[in-house]
């Protein structure tokens, strides 16, 4: 797990996905939301 970026609202983390047959791998993006009750935030 990678971090690739990091704003107000979110951070964002490069990883590896593995496919259950374990014979192939993905590259893949995931993006953790920072928790907020602004209204500007839910409107995105």
């Amino acid at each position: 797990l990678e971090e690739v970026g990091k704003g107000g609202f979110a951070t964002v983390y490069r990883t590896k996905y593995l496919y259950k047959s374990r014979n192939f791998q993905k590259e893949v993006a995931l993006k953790l939301l920072h928790t907020s009750n602004n209204e500007e935030f839910i409107k995105e």
